[in-house]
């Protein structure tokens, strides 16, 4: 037999290998020495082939014996497993039920995880919560006992708090509590004092001691009440009297008597000229930025130390409103000062107690600036100028300086009136001389540009007055009985009229009817020009508008009339050649 044609059985196949299957490994000897090698040596390691080899047994006999005993084992494995049968099939059932319970296990814990997750999360916020609580306990302990402490020292003893609620009051009290007061009153009057701190930081915090005294010794009260009326009253009056002195320096005369509508030539030449001067300031006649003060009436006054220093010089309105904005907020201090301190007397009776010199002083100085006073821009801008400190101060609840503004508008309204009339006066008495006003060429008169400016800035500052006449008639003189709009646009039609007049007696002056309307047209066309840049009222403009197309109706007729002439001289010259 030779040994490429030994055939072994390998446990791991069920069949002998055909020789077919020699492809398949370890089942039939190979020609490969190496491999046959390798074979030998796996055989020689069965205990069971070497046993046989041993004894010189046939192989291929017991080769057939194997193949018997493999068949019957190989049976009895089937009876076996078909036995066993029921068992496997419960077997894989109870698998599939454990890994069906196992993967609900799975959920369950990856649930509990995720809880987990989320308590640890909770249990970091609460250690942080009871972190920030213990650190407010140490706080609030540490504030406890320094609380306590201050309790301890401020509480007084049951004997001590009868004695103070139903015992009697001692004079010793008494003199201690005025003798307090009195001494800080007394340094109201010393100079450069802070008014405002003394009296918040030393008075009105012991108010209730004034409430004591006016409870336990009324005369007491009435004299440390009486003691702080005369040094305030000294301290205001002294200090508007000061700065109303200091602002005088600033005043920037904006207009003169000879500042008026129609005045004669020689008022308005230059010393060394010949001519009108026209480059001069027009500050009585154009309104210009000077009603921007009508917007920073709450704001704070002129420092009159920065103005000097800067050369700084302000139309009087300006000045007049620093010293009311002064006088407002002093007022408004006082006011609510003296009824939280004062609290047993009428805060009204009070202030006015301390304000009547000074109240009287602001008067004063206003009456002497409008004896010589004949700006009428600068007058109607202090009307309207108290007529929104009359809002401010009702703003802010304190209606004290009504009386004043009443006061104020009973002196500015007879005032304006006399210098509308004064320049209706010069007009008229214009129209009577035209000859003063010099010599009439075809320009626009600088009449005529005056007139112009005025009445513009006049017609603005009216239309922005929206004053019923029930405000009117609270803010007394003569807006009272006429309405100052109404009074106003009265004065200005008869301006308007006089006006008109006078351009007429100044064209008479011309020698012919066409140079009196060249020049009527020049000044109509000059001053409509001027009004509807001011944008003044739409009715004020096409009055002169009007005018000033009659005017130029009144040229086209003569225009029309000398064509027609010169068409029949024409004509008759031709008739004359013909014949």
């Amino acid at each position: 037999m030779n040994s490429e044609d030994i055939y072994v059985y390998d446990p791991a196949f069920e069949d002998y290998p055909s020789s077919e299957d020699s492809d398949l490994p370890g089942c039939r000897a190979s020609s490969d020495p190496s491999t046959l090698q390798n074979s030998l040596e796996s055989f020689a390691s069965d205990p069971n082939i070497v046993s046989a080899l041993n004894e010189n047994i046939d192989l291929t006999e017991y080769g057939i014996t194997l193949d018997e005993k493999l068949t019957v084992a190989e049976g009895k494995a089937v009876e076996q497993y078909s036995a066993k049968g029921d068992d496997l099939e419960d077997l894989q059932s109870s698998i599939d039920d454990c890994d069906a319970t196992l993967s609900n296990m799975q959920e369950m814990l990856l649930g509990f995880q995720a809880d987990l997750g989320g308590i640890s999360e909770e249990i970091k916020s609460l250690q942080e919560e009871s972190m920030s609580m213990n650190v407010k306990l140490r706080n609030r302990k540490a504030a406890e006992h320094r609380i306590s402490s201050f309790l301890k020292n401020i509480v007084i003893s049951p004997d001590l708090a009868t004695t103070i609620c139903n015992g009697d009051v001692s004079k010793e009290a008494v003199e201690k509590t005025r003798d307090y007061f009195l001494s800080k009153i007394s340094e109201l009057r010393k100079a450069k004092t802070n008014v405002r701190m003394i009296q918040t930081s030393s008075l009105l915090q012991y108010a209730s001691l004034m409430k004591f005294l006016d409870n336990a010794a009324p005369d007491v009260h009435n004299e440390i009440r009486d003691v702080y009326v005369e040094s305030m009253s000294k301290v205001l009056s002294g200090l508007f009297k000061t700065y109303q002195s200091q602002l005088a320096k600033l005043d920037l005369k904006a207009a003169g008597k000879n500042d008026l509508i129609a005045v004669e030539e020689a008022a308005v030449k230059d010393m060394f000229s010949s001519k009108v001067n026209m480059s001069k300031k027009i500050d009585p006649f154009t309104l210009g930025e000077r009603g921007k003060v009508l917007e920073i009436a709450d704001e704070k006054p002129i420092m009159v130390h920065i103005a000097i220093a800067e050369g700084e010089k302000f139309p009087y309105e300006m000045l007049f409103r620093s010293i009311v904005k002064h006088l407002m907020d002093a007022a408004t201090n006082e006011y609510v000062f003296t009824n939280e301190f004062f609290t047993a007397t009428p805060s009204r009776d009070v202030f006015n107690n301390i304000f009547t010199k000074t109240l009287s002083l602001v008067l004063e100085n206003l009456e002497n600036y409008l004896f010589n006073s004949h700006d009428a821009i600068g007058l109607l801008l202090m009307i309207r100028l108290t007529h929104v400190n009359r809002k401010i101060m009702r703003d802010r609840g304190v209606n004290v300086l009504d009386n004043l503004f009443d006061r104020i508008n009973m002196i500015l309204w007879p005032r304006l009136k006399n210098v509308f009339d004064n320049n209706l006066k010069s007009l008229k008495a214009a129209t009577q001389m035209p000859k003063k006003l010099g010599a009439v060429d075809l320009h626009a008169h600088y009449i005529s540009r005056r007139y112009a400016e005025f009445s513009s800035s006049i017609l603005a500052l009216v239309k922005a007055m929206e004053v019923s006449k029930t405000q009117a008639a609270a803010e007394g003189g003569q807006a009272a009985r006429f309405g100052g709009k109404e009074m106003l646009k009265s004065d200005m039609a008869n301006l308007t009229e006089a006006m008109t007049k006078m351009l007429m007696a100044l064209a008479n002056q011309h020698a012919t009817s066409k140079n009196k309307i060249v020049f009527l047209i020049n000044n109509y066309d000059s001053i409509a020009c001027v009004l509807a840049e001011r944008k003044v009222e739409r009715e004020e403009v096409v009055k002169f508008e009007e005018k000033l197309n009659q005017q130029r109706e009144q040229v086209r007729s003569r225009e029309d009339e000398a064509q027609r002439g010169a068409k029949r001289r024409v004509e008759h010259l031709d008739s004359l050649l013909v014949r």
